[in-house]
């Protein structure tokens, strides 16, 4: 700077000099080539809310021996009371926080002598096994005639017990070992047939009479008669004891009959008309046929079933050199 020239004069230079720097400023804000430029413009951002959260109150405290921090009391703050305040976390709960361990040692707790007075071992449980009840009773068996009331003598019966089977004929009254005893109708007396069931089973007790009662039901007379008997299937033998259930062909009960030493179990004085045979008891060793026949009954005449029981341990013997060669098979084309 001229330090010959006047204070007015320097004033003058100096306004001088401002007003070309305006005009450089203007010249380029209105050029095309500044109207042109992509420089990018930052848009006005609205003004974000503020919130002022005052600092937290008061600090943990450990309680003595535990270790869990506890908050201290909070004051309210004044134009916040309104806003809750999420619960502080316990060491307990909170992540990354260890529980102290407790500085006072633990007492040991004294372990009592055992008593002498309870088991130093295992209990002992002691099962005493039941026995079947020694000593006899007795078998008293009565049949009745269902009509009269009256007893009925010749009936014939089975008595099992633990020594095996035995026949008893009505009335009777025999001595058994105590125990299951089990009785089975056989034979009824001419003229009666069997009604009802035909088994009674109970328990006998030592020293006590056990009574067992049969219904007996008169035949009608005149009529026809059916034979029903059984054979063994192998030899042909008669089969003594098998049972025959007799029922008309529309279901309705006539009688049961047992077969004798000759396999020929008769019931005599049926009407004339259909009826069906079923053997319903098989002897000891033998299986039944259990196969349903019918038969009619005409007025004085009698019809015949036969049944054929094989033996339960019996074996068919295949021998392949008695085998006939199939020589043909039918085709149906006339072949």
């Amino acid at each position: 700077m001229d330090r010959r020239r006047t204070p007015r004069e320097r004033r003058r230079v100096a306004a001088g000099s401002v007003g070309a720097i305006v005009s450089i400023v203007l010249l380029i804000g209105t050029s095309p080539a500044a109207a042109d430029s992509t420089w990018p413009v930052p848009s006005p951002r609205p003004p974000v809310p503020r919130t002022f959260t005052p600092p937290h109150l008061g600090t943990p405290s450990a309680t003595p021996h535990t270790g869990t921090a506890q908050p201290t009391p909070r004051t309210a703050t004044p134009g916040n009371s309104s806003t809750p305040r999420r619960p502080r976390l316990t060491p307990s709960t909170a992540p990354g926080v260890t529980t102290l361990p407790s500085t006072q040692p633990s007492a040991p707790v004294p372990t009592p002598p055992p008593s002498s007075s309870e088991p130093s071992g295992a209990p002992t449980i002691t099962i005493t096994p039941t026995s079947e009840p020694t000593g006899d009773g007795t078998v008293s068996v009565l049949a009745l005639d269902s009509d009269t009331g009256q007893p009925v003598r010749g009936a014939a019966l089975y008595v099992t017990d633990r020594n095996g089977r035995r026949t008893i004929v009505t009335p009777t009254s025999i001595t058994v070992p105590a125990g299951e005893v089990t009785i089975t109708a056989s034979d009824a007396p001419g003229g009666y047939r069997y009604e009802g069931s035909l088994f009674r089973s109970g328990l006998v007790e030592p020293g006590k009479i056990s009574s067992f009662t049969f219904q007996l039901r008169r035949k009608p007379v005149g009529g026809g008669s059916i034979n029903a008997v059984a054979r063994n299937r192998v030899t042909g033998a008669p089969l003594r004891g098998a049972a025959f259930t007799v029922e008309t062909c529309t279901g309705d009960f006539m009688d049961t009959v047992f077969t004798g030493a000759d396999g020929i179990a008769p019931l005599t004085g049926l009407p004339a008309g259909c009826y069906s045979v079923t053997e319903t008891g098989t002897p000891t060793g033998f299986v039944d046929e259990a196969d349903t026949r019918r038969t009619t009954v005409a007025n004085g005449r009698t019809a015949t079933v036969t049944v054929y029981d094989l033996p339960t341990h019996y074996r068919v013997v295949r021998d392949p050199t008695h085998r006939v060669p199939v020589r043909s098979i039918p085709t149906g084309r006339g072949e």
